[in-house]
């Protein structure tokens, strides 16, 4: 499958990468890969997962074992699927397509705040896979897990500025997306994100604003443009 050659390909791209960059030791805490492989006549599984070494345990545990369930979880789903299409596959005298489960992350921290965005593939049968992004964000101090609108100063306009930026983005390549891009309503407080060391990046699954052939789309905003706003201390 051609979707699944380019996604092993970014996968070994980013965790190459992200050994370099999770390797070192960030405010007394370091991200390491989690890995888990299983090969049998029904799946295929490569799952790669972060998981946080150092800092108070408490607030680690926590994030840790929510990224793990999840994990875990999804993995578990993708097996049961594997046994009940086995089924229908034998009684139509048929050979079941292989399951599939990758995974691949990335990670940014401040001393403050710990952002882990995970994207998960998943090919269960029919003409393509199907590729979700979660995003464990918290508050590293706290153990709080950050909504969008908890990086903001209560009052602050953030949803103008990021709106602004993503229709700004999408007016460049509208053909990428449904209705040329009419579907975009403007983000909520639990509207999707992640940090990097440039900004924060928001983001809508396949098929949530555009086709599944434009893959997941992200928009990134500089921190510059939302410092006054900013809670947390973010960029330069």
């Amino acid at each position: 499958m051609k979707f699944k050659k380019i996604f092993l390909c970014l996968m070994s791209l980013l965790l190459i990468f992200s050994t370099v960059v999770l390797g070192e030791e960030i405010n007394k805490i370091e991200v390491i890969e989690k890995s888990i492989e299983e090969n049998t006549d029904k799946y295929e599984i490569k799952v790669k997962y972060p998981s946080i070494q150092g800092g108070e345990k408490e607030v680690t545990d926590k994030i840790n074992k929510t990224i793990e369930d999840y994990t875990l979880n999804w993995i578990n789903d993708i097996k049961l699927l594997g046994e009940e299409y086995s089924k229908e596959y034998e009684k139509a005298g048929k050979e079941m397509p292989k399951m599939e489960a990758y995974s691949l992350f990335e990670a940014f921290n401040t001393d403050e705040i710990i952002s882990l965005p995970v994207t998960y593939y998943q090919y269960t049968g029919g003409a393509h896979g199907l590729t979700t992004k979660v995003s464990y964000n918290y508050d590293f101090k706290t153990g709080k897990e950050l909504r969008l609108k908890d990086l903001f100063k209560e009052g602050f306009d953030y949803k103008s500025i990021i709106d602004k930026k993503v229709k700004e983005d999408i007016e460049k390549e509208k053909e990428l997306y449904f209705d040329n891009g009419a579907l975009f309503k403007g983000v909520n407080e639990n509207q999707a994100y992640y940090l990097n060391r440039d900004g924060i990046i928001v983001y809508f699954q396949q098929y949530e604003i555009a086709p599944y052939s434009s893959g997941i789309r992200e928009f990134k905003i500089p921190y510059g443009e939302l410092k006054e706003g900013l809670i947390y201390k973010l960029g330069n």
